[in-house]
């Protein structure tokens, strides 16, 4: 990616392409900052231990596990168009997922980024998408079974069985020309767009 000259910001985006064709565990977007320079899973104690990635559950407080360039877990600041997701009343955790199918953009500023975040010292801002000319649309089914998994070697090893788990995530979204009978908003709109979806 080319880095723009005329800001100081050292940021990486996760594009909409990335997020279709990567692998996310649950349905949030930010899980994929994992594969960002500087940022690490962590647990939360004193120990230390590295998670369990084998199990997982939808969680509104998904960056809370991530720590990145050495500061905290409560160091990181979530953005969705503008607005803060970050909830500071459960130790930096978030108010809700940024849903992968709804996300054009993700960008992740790790220092020297503008004013307009008061946030930080990590800022994951995220952009929804826009509704276009054209009506579109999508409806879509994510599973996940125990039965589809298979075990991993020390489960084996000692003889456990798989970690149970079971999720639907059935969702859509629908963008395209806002259309008002009888005002100007007719069907050849260009100027005015919506874009809805729900999981």
């Amino acid at each position: 990616a080319v880095k723009p000259l005329d800001t100081p910001e050292r940021s990486d985006v996760i594009t909409a392409k990335d997020l279709e064709t990567l692998a996310i565990e649950g349905r949030d977007a930010t899980e994929l900052i994992r594969m960002l320079p500087g940022f690490a899973l962590v647990s939360p104690g004193l120990n230390n231990q590295a998670p369990n990635d084998a199990v997982v559950g939808v969680s509104s407080a998904t960056t809370g596990s991530y720590s990145a360039n050495g500061t905290g877990t409560t160091g990181i600041a979530t953005i969705l168009d503008g607005v803060s997701l970050t909830d500071i009343g459960s130790n930096a955790g978030t108010t809700q997922t940024v849903n992968a199918e709804m996300i054009s953009e993700v960008k992740v500023s790790t220092s020297s980024f503008s004013s307009e975040f008061a946030h930080g010292p990590i800022v994951i801002n995220s952009v929804t998408k826009a509704g276009t000319t054209g009506l579109h649309g999508s409806g879509y089914l994510y599973a996940r079974d125990t039965a589809l998994n298979a075990n991993d070697w020390y489960n084996n090893n000692l003889g456990q069985t798989r970690p149970e788990g079971r999720y639907l995530f059935p969702g859509g979204t629908l963008g395209g020309p806002l259309w008002i009978p009888h005002t100007r908003l007719r069907r050849d709109n260009t100027k005015l767009f919506f874009f809805a979806g729900y999981e």
